[in-house]
């Protein structure tokens, strides 16, 4: 693969996150443990901690988890709004990343966080409840976009992530030391150089494992 081939990957790779009119990413505060929501439910922070680590493992390994636009068991693809990114833990605060999509539902959800509106959002999990109290066990597979979301939790414009915007000033060219940073500078096929490679290439779609990405190299 030649090296300007490698820059049009990455520059069509950082407008996806950034300038982007076909996605748009968010982060929110998705729920909480230690509080009873309007289902009467409360969740202990070691059960939701443990169920936050586990989604975000299988999030690492490329298990998508998509965003509906109804809350119901029979998901349908034609629903789908958003794809859940990331998953992390602050106090007792679950914090979901998502990148709501071009999809016909994913499109409504956008206009409406960027004309101000505050779309709710409500986790999709499993598990077994005894006396209101979520027991040990506990699966956490993600979320949907609803009305009424039993935790209070919204999306909305504070929510889109502004830090990955391209400024105006901004041409979208890709700069040295961001081919750096992916291992896109031809300077030496080291391990460390290919382990980035192929970082940047999960990010962009690749499919592969290491091995067989490393071997393209190889024939080069």
């Amino acid at each position: 693969m030649q090296l300007i081939e490698k820059i049009e990957i990455l520059e069509k790779g950082k407008r996806t996150l950034t300038q982007d009119d076909q996605a748009l990413l968010i982060k929110f505060r998705l729920m909480g443990a230690e509080e009873e929501n309007e289902n009467k439910r409360t969740y202990p922070r070691p059960v939701l901690a443990k169920a936050v680590e586990d989604l975000k493992a299988r999030l690492a390994k490329r298990k998508a988890s998509f965003a509906m636009t109804t809350h119901k068991d029979d998901e349908k693809v034609d629903d789908v709004a958003a794809v859940l990114e990331d998953v992390e833990m602050k106090g007792n605060d679950v914090w979901a990343t998502a990148r709501v999509l071009p999809t016909q539902r994913g499109k409504n959800v956008q206009a409406l966080i960027k004309h101000g509106a505050a779309v709710g959002v409500s986790a999709k999990a499993t598990g077994r409840v005894e006396k209101g109290i979520v027991q040990p066990g506990l699966v956490l597979r993600g979320f949907d976009f609803v009305l009424d979301p039993g935790f209070g939790t919204y999306a909305d414009k504070s929510s889109i992530l502004e830090s990955v915007e391209v400024p105006d000033e901004d041409d979208g060219a890709v700069t040295e030391e961001q081919l750096r940073e992916f291992g896109l500078v031809e300077d030496g096929l080291t391990e460390e150089n290919l382990k980035a490679r192929f970082e940047f290439a999960l990010r962009s779609g690749y499919r592969g494992d290491f091995a067989s990405f490393k071997k393209t190299f190889e024939k080069e």
